[in-house]
């Protein structure tokens, strides 16, 4: 036997100290808490029931032009990931929590409802709320299908439902109002640009109509060129009666009967020439060449406004049947249901994660003492 010692007596005493306080440690680090763990999750924690719906984008045509009618009656095709993702943000958006608000009392539902350490504080603001609110939701955007995963968590399970279904009807309602606000402001501009190509028409239509009425011809420009075919025939004329003058100069004398009958004509044919030219060009305002150049430019303004009016009205035809081809609706995929049992909590992973984290936790605490107390030793 060992002689005792006050040495050999602390090491006798040294090992139910530690068993004592192994035990105290162990009590306090893990049987504790996980007793109020299991108190909390098992009698404690309210129910939380999950609705589930899936949506998607439908576009009723593609982004293809129109140039046929199988175009125009080609078949639907279903959004992008791109409308997908901004449909995600509206639902976790400030406006969406306060329209459920409004519609289904979401506030009141997570004030009334569940236990303490679940529910919303009463005191809670608007930016606290709306925390809140994202972790009582899921969206979760599927890139295979292109469809939207909606799942909502209430206290109650018909509170659930009527929330997703909420989101699902405001969501409708986001994308219809939006795809067709930017359909007719398409249309509408282009609308107003054919009324004001079809005023322009008519203006320079009653433009030539006057200008016609005003100066008593229906088309001074084909006027013109008939009486200059009209001068070109007399000054042809008026050339071979001087070159029949020339030749009977060479035999007749000049108080001859068929001389004097020559020149007579060939004095009318040129005042004839004179005047006709005369009424084709001039100084003056009323002169053909000048009501002819300026008909020409009225004329010119009337058909750019009519080509113009064709490419307008062709225009708004075209953006008529995209804008018609191209409204997007929400296409419910997997209505909103009740569910019948409580997704969460999940007790026994809650219990037993804290359990594992514990047993951690309370390992390394141990291998820290154990450690401090080797080095004073």
């Amino acid at each position: 036997m060992l002689p005792i010692t006050t040495a050999n007596f602390k090491k006798a005493i040294k090992i139910p100290r530690a068993c004592l306080g192994f035990a105290a440690s162990f009590t306090g680090m893990v049987i504790v808490p996980m007793a109020l763990v299991i108190l909390y999750v098992g009698l404690i924690a309210s129910d939380r029931y999950v609705s589930e719906s899936r949506v998607t984008v439908r576009q009723s045509g593609g982004s293809q032009e129109v140039t046929s009618l199988a175009g125009i009656l080609s078949g639907a095709s279903f959004g992008s990931p791109g409308e997908n993702l901004l449909l995600n943000d509206y639902i976790c958006s400030l406006d969406m929590m306060q329209y459920l608000d409004a519609s289904i009392g979401l506030r009141n539902s997570y004030q009334q409802g569940g236990d303490p350490l679940s529910r919303l504080w009463p005191w809670a603001s608007q930016e606290a709320f709306h925390r809140y609110y994202l972790k009582r939701i899921e969206v979760a955007n599927d890139t295979v299908t292109g469809a939207l995963l909606i799942r909502t968590q209430g206290f109650d399970p018909e509170f659930s439902r009527r929330m997703n279904a909420a989101i699902v009807h405001q969501c409708e309602k986001f994308i219809n109002d939006s795809s067709h606000r930017i359909a007719n402001e398409q249309l509408s501009f282009i609308s107003g640009e054919l009324a004001s190509a079809n005023e322009s028409l008519l203006t320079a239509k009653q433009r030539v109509l006057s200008f016609q009425n005003r100066h008593n011809v229906l088309d001074p420009v084909e006027q013109a060129r008939a009486m200059s075919a009209f001068v070109l025939q007399l000054e042809a004329e008026l050339g071979r009666q001087e070159g029949e003058l020339k030749r009977l100069r060479t035999f007749l004398a000049e108080d001859s009967f068929e001389l004097v009958a020559l020149n007579n004509k060939v004095a009318a044919l040129k005042e004839q020439v004179a005047e006709e030219k005369q009424k084709l060009a001039g100084d003056q305002a009323g002169k053909l060449n000048t009501i002819s150049s300026q008909f020409m430019l009225l004329q010119f303004q009337a058909e750019f406004a009519l080509d113009k009016y064709k490419a307008t009205l062709a225009a708004y035809e075209k953006a008529r049947v995209e804008s018609s081809r191209k409204v997007k609706n929400l296409v419910v995929i997997s209505s909103p249901h009740r569910q019948e049992e409580a997704e969460y909590p999940r007790r026994l992973y809650i219990i037993l994660t804290a359990l594992v984290g514990l047993l951690i936790l309370f390992g390394i605490s141990r291998l820290i003492i154990s450690t401090i107390e080797d080095h004073k030793d």
